[in-house]
Order: structure tokens, then sequence, then C-alpha cells
């Protein structure tokens, strides 16, 4: 399967961006665990996610990532709480909050991601959330 992000991130010179990526998923034999690859500015990134934990009503979910760019010597673990609205819930916040410890994650060391175009922060415009190779889509539709 294919996992298409769109996210905003801040340029060097404090300009706000749009970027879009797009990941190879392949789930491995252990139930929850996926191997991720994608080409990123000439350079492919591996890596290896794992979902900690999700609630009973999936509400929320907690996924954990390590991965590599092995051509610049670089390696990054991280973490995801997502939620359907980009809000942290306020119920069940211990529990999240163990699940990202147990996965070597300090609560303190995550950040709100504000992707929402009315923001003042949002000055890149609308999200480019049309999907990848849409037109190989329309014609095998």
């Amino acid at each position: 399967m294919w996992y298409d992000p769109v996210f905003m991130v801040e340029t060097f010179d404090g300009r706000n961006v749009w970027c879009k990526r797009h990941y190879k998923v392949v789930p491995q034999p252990t139930p929850g665990t996926f191997k991720l690859s994608v080409l990123d500015n000439g350079v492919t990134s591996n890596e290896f996610w794992t979902i900690v934990g999700c609630s009973d009503d999936l509400s929320w979910i907690v996924f954990h990532y390590a991965g590599a760019a092995s051509a610049f010597g670089q390696r990054y673990i991280g973490g995801l709480l997502c939620t359907p609205d980009g809000k942290v819930p306020t119920k069940d916040l211990d529990k999240i909050w163990s699940l990202f410890v147990s996965a070597g994650i300090q609560p303190w060391e995550l950040y709100i991601v504000d992707n929402d175009e009315t923001s003042h922060k949002a000055t890149a415009g609308p999200p480019p959330l049309d999907y990848f190779r849409k037109e190989v889509a329309a014609v095998s539709a």
C-alpha cells in the first residue's frame, strides 16, 4: 500500500511551505508493524513503524517509527499521536503518555503540528490535498 502525507514545514528563512511524500508501505509478519520507504530529494529513507497502542473506539492511535537515510549516515526516531480531528484527546491522556514512554519518547519531546490553513501560521496557502498519481486512478476507474 502507499502512504501520502501532506505536512507544513518551516524553512530556514522562516517561510512556511507544504511538503508531500509518497511512501511505499509493506506490512510485516508481526501484526501492527510496517516497513516504509520514501525517496526524498534523491535520498531513500527506510523506516520501521509500530502501532504502539490505540483506544478501543479508535478515537486515537499512537505510532512509533525508527528510520535511516543511510546515504547520509542519518538515523532518527519519533512518534505520532493521531486523532480524527488532529486535537489531543482529554480522555486517556495518562495512558497515551505511558505508551509514548514505553516506546522511548518522553511527552515533553512531542509538539502539536498546526496544519490548519486558517491558522495565523499557515502563510503557505491551502494544503495541496490532491493525491499522488490521481490521473492514473481516473483512467483506470
